[in-house]
């Protein structure tokens, strides 16, 4: 059993607050405790596979679509720079042509791939995925 003071949040043109339901408490007694009964939540236990999903199968996240970014370069520049930056100008990246790009999901780097130009759009060659304990540290 838990003892509780209960007072009314409203104001009744004073800024004293007015006891909840205790009629016979005023401006000099005391609001008198509530006894209230508390019980402990009871919930069943989860059986493994109850989740809708057969045991050890991941298949059932087959048709979730995710993001990939292609990272061809970074630089840094000064905020004046880039508010002078007009159309055709140039902005050297950090990479070399042919150096291998770095995939990302969801911000993490999953792989280095090599960029193609397949018809009219680019491509990616996977040269190498980022090896699972790595992709776990970036977290």
């Amino acid at each position: 059993m838990i003892t509780t003071r209960h007072t009314d949040a409203s104001y009744s043109g004073s800024t004293r607050k007015a006891p909840l339901k205790n009629s016979d408490a005023g401006p000099d007694k005391p609001v008198k405790p509530r006894v209230i009964a508390v019980e402990a939540a009871v919930f069943p236990d989860l059986a493994p596979g109850t989740a809708g999903a057969p045991d050890n199968d991941i298949r059932f996240v087959d048709d979730v679509q995710l993001v990939i970014v292609a990272e061809v370069g970074r630089t840094t520049i000064t905020l004046g720079r880039l508010m002078e930056l007009k159309a055709g100008q140039i902005i050297a990246l950090d990479k070399t042509a042919g150096e291998p790009s770095e995939l990302f999901v969801n911000g993490h780097a999953i792989a280095k791939a090599e960029v193609l130009v397949l018809d009219d759009n680019f491509g990616l060659r996977i040269q190498e995925i980022v090896p699972a304990a790595e992709r776990i540290r970036q977290r």
